[in-house]
């Protein structure tokens, strides 16, 4: 682990990589490049400081990770919708969902964020669910509703293999204890379930959290 917080695995690092490749001035002064290519240490200074916050705090502005369009659908009619899309949705998220009477709300476009359970609550190994995660994501975030969390699990292209935490308010399960959605991917398709949300629930540091991002 890197004093900043909890590595990336190579897919995501390639990924970022390639990102911020892709978004690099080609308008740039050719000295100021050569600059900057032979004086690497300040160039690695720069960049950690534009993308690294430093520890202890949170990010002022989360980076968006995609930006999901609410059309007034109810928790009900979202679970439809998923499974149109080819994604399993568990009986006992069904059940818990079906219980849940909410009005659709305005249309909007909501900007969902993604950090590691780990980078929030700046440890490695299992974090306590109730540890700094959902507080820093206070801060400047919000936590999801119901809907707006089945509304970004559609939305939201899970890599195969991966596990995915959502920072929501709690739902009732069927045994009548809190709950949160989370997702995984089998290698074939996508799979909503349900993970505890008591204080003692713990959750793996390497695994990406979906949060809302609070507007300007």
């Amino acid at each position: 682990m890197s004093k900043h917080g909890t590595p990336l695995e190579i897919g995501q690092f390639a990924e970022f990589s390639a990102s911020i490749i892709r978004r690099l001035p080609r308008t740039i002064d050719p000295g100021l490049a050569r600059a900057w290519e032979n004086n690497g240490e300040e160039l690695e200074k720069a960049l950690r400081a534009a993308l690294v916050p430093p520890k202890g705090r949170a990010a002022p502005n989360y980076p968006s990770l995609l930006t999901v369009d609410i059309d007034g659908l109810v928790p009900i009619e979202l679970i439809k919708s998923c499974e149109d899309a080819g994604i399993i949705v568990t009986d006992v998220v069904k059940e818990a969902v079906g219980r849940i009477v909410q009005s659709p709300g305005r249309q909007r476009k909501m900007r969902v964020g993604r950090l590691t359970v780990g980078y929030l609550a700046e440890r490695e190994g299992e974090v306590l669910v109730t540890d700094k995660v959902m507080s820093r994501i206070a801060r400047t975030g919000n936590l999801l509703t119901v809907t707006e969390a089945l509304y970004a699990l559609r939305a939201y292209r899970q890599p195969c293999g991966d596990w995915l935490y959502i920072a929501m308010n709690p739902i009732i399960d069927h045994n009548g204890k809190f709950a949160f959605l989370a997702s995984r991917h089998d290698g074939k398709r996508q799979i909503i379930g349900l993970d505890s949300a008591t204080s003692q629930q713990k959750w793996r540091s390497s695994v990406p959290l979906l949060f809302g991002i609070a507007e300007a």
